[in-house]
């Protein structure tokens, strides 16, 4: 009878443990698109969002929507092009794309774009990010880039109503 109670005790401060971080929501599910005029821009944009993802701060979905529609955006104001193709794109979800432009000095200017007609926040859904720190620099500036990015997505995923 008595070696239970330390077993129950156990048990109890193990849920204890769980129990707050089972009853956290999930995180939202996002289609996100890496988009550059640069092929090479591109590729480090999608790399930094790979690596973003894995903040936690949102569940990257695998893309429904064919971004090979997107390469015509280059010629134009990209913008009102792209914002005029995901308004049709009919996605099930959150989708933005993150258009990566180089800013100099291992940096990218980031503009997220996401299905609404304007954007939800404008100034959250531009960043300039330095992608040596953020790949390479310390804890807190790998963390600062970080939360640039997330900051920047999260705005644009916004404009589809949640």
């Amino acid at each position: 009878m008595g070696s239970i109670a330390p077993i129950a005790g156990l048990i109890a401060a193990l849920a204890a443990l769980h129990g707050p971080a089972s009853a956290a929501p999930p995180p939202p599910r996002v289609e996100i698109i890496a988009f550059s005029s640069d092929r090479h821009g591109e590729g480090l944009a999608e790399a930094y969002l790979m690596l973003v993802a894995r903040s936690g701060a949102f569940d990257r979905a695998p893309a429904s929507f064919n971004a090979a529609q997107l390469h015509g955006c280059a010629t134009e104001e990209k913008e009102s092009c792209i914002r005029r193709i995901l308004q049709h794109a009919k996605a099930p979800r959150a989708l933005v794309v993150v258009v990566a432009e180089d800013a100099g000095n291992a940096a990218q200017r980031w503009r997220c774009i996401g299905v609404g007609k304007v954007p939800f926040a404008a100034e959250k859904q531009t960043a300039t990010l330095d992608l040596s720190s953020a790949f390479f620099g310390q804890a807190d500036a790998r963390f600062q880039e970080s939360l640039r990015a997330t900051a920047c997505i999260m705005s644009a995923a916004a404009e589809s109503g949640w």
